[in-house]
């Protein structure tokens, strides 16, 4: 089991993130995220989980590197669009 964090992007801040940039924290299991992110000091409400989509963390460019520290895994943005496929996947195969 890993946790991995994806490269920092460019964002537009809102009242909801006021950041110029955010990566995104993931893992092989949703336990294993909340634990990890638990550990580096994020709430488990900041947790973001959608149907279809790769279950989160938002984090800014010091959680970033804190995560990498702790343990978490740079991966490419191709590693993440190939994650988020094989969920999509599995809900596919899950209502056939």
């Amino acid at each position: 089991m890993a946790v991995y964090v994806d490269p920092l992007f460019l964002c537009i801040r809102n009242l909801n993130w006021r950041y110029d940039t955010s990566c995104h924290l993931f893992g092989d299991s949703e336990a294993e995220v909340l634990g990890f992110g638990r550990k580096i000091g994020l709430k488990e409400s900041w947790f973001q989980k959608k149907l279809g989509r790769l279950d989160h963390f938002d984090l800014n460019e010091s959680k970033r590197a804190k995560a990498i520290e702790a343990g978490a895994i740079p991966v490419s943005m191709e590693f993440v669009a190939e994650r988020i496929k094989e969920a999509r996947n599995a809900i596919r195969d899950t209502i056939q």
